[in-house]
């Protein structure tokens, strides 16, 4: 059973990502995902990112990791990267729609939710050297 792309959520100089399901046919339910896809020659950072998430796996405060492997698109060998879909989007896109104004509490909020996801970095050995930027995502609750 593998992952079907549907379509392209965004894109950057890396790569593409894209929203994925998985049907099992067998237990009659269906995965969403997304896809973080690079050409393999430039994945060096998916790559990474792929190792600390593998680290991070069952935080229920980061973004949960279901795998990564390489596949043949167009020819080209390409690095896939699974995540958990978070259909809030972004912090920086939330903060963008609401024009930058938001309530005490909100803001209160998040901040929780961001020093929550950081605690449980610091909490795992391996990931304290590695400097990456970090992308927050807020899932369907709008929890980051």
């Amino acid at each position: 059973m593998e992952w079907k792309k549907i379509s392209v959520l965004g894109a950057g100089s890396y790569g593409k990502v894209y929203y994925a399901v998985k049907i099992d046919s067998f237990l009659l339910r269906a995965s969403v995902a997304v896809v973080k896809c690079a050409d393999l020659w430039r994945s060096i950072s998916l790559q990474r990112e792929a190792h600390i998430l593998e680290t991070l796996r069952g935080s229920p405060n980061v973004v949960q990791f279901f795998g990564a492997d390489v596949s043949i698109e167009n020819n080209i060998p390409t690095y896939n990267l699974f995540l958990e879909y978070a259909c809030g989007g972004s912090l920086h896109n939330l903060i963008n729609s609401k024009r930058g104004k938001m309530s005490e509490v909100e803001i209160g909020f998040y901040a929780y939710q961001l020093l929550k996801g950081i605690q449980d970095v610091g909490l795992h050995k391996g990931v304290h050297n590695t400097q990456r930027k970090i992308k927050t995502i807020l899932d369907r609750n709008f929890c980051v």
